[in-house]
């Protein structure tokens, strides 16, 4: 069961999503070393509000917006120095509903990272995502080029 699809349909107010982040491997001097701990969002979670699909005009061409969460904490401008500041690693996150744009919901992090979650076959909210920075402001020297993966639980 896809949740947020179930989420986007009742228009729920506000979800509490938590989060975390697996970056990819160092290569190291015998190969690859794998960090010990993943990136947490903190407890109990990121809240997300909801806005409604809205419609919006650009000369003559109107443009339907699909609804949204995002994340109602206070944003900080992402910069090379705070990306690689893991303590507060999640500073922005939006979650968009499926749309003409997209067929699944999408998950946005930091303006960096976007992927589709895959929800467990147990029928719990728990989801899964890989995905690959936009930027190389999250790339560390010696990282491998691979996706992050990125695991939570999304709750009302």
């Amino acid at each position: 069961m896809n949740w947020l699809t179930e989420y986007f349909a009742q228009g729920t107010r506000t979800l509490n999503l938590s989060l975390w982040a697996y970056p990819p491997a160092v290569m190291g001097p015998d190969g690859p070393i794998v960090q010990s701990a993943a990136l947490c969002a903190p407890y109990p979670g990121i809240e997300l509000v909801f806005t409604p699909a809205g419609k919006t005009r650009h000369g003559d061409r109107t443009y339907e917006l699909p609804a949204r969460y995002d994340s109602t904490g206070a944003t900080k401008e992402t910069t090379a120095a705070a990306a690689k500041d893991h303590a507060n690693f999640f500073r922005e996150v939006s979650i968009f509903a499926p749309s003409h744009l997209n067929g699944e919901a999408v998950i946005v992090i930091n303006h960096a990272f976007s992927f589709t979650p895959m929800f467990a076959a147990d029928g719990t909210p728990g989801f899964v995502g890989l995905s690959m920075p936009d930027t190389d402001d999250y790339l560390r020297a010696g990282q491998m080029k691979l996706p992050w993966m990125f695991a939570g639980y999304v709750s009302i």
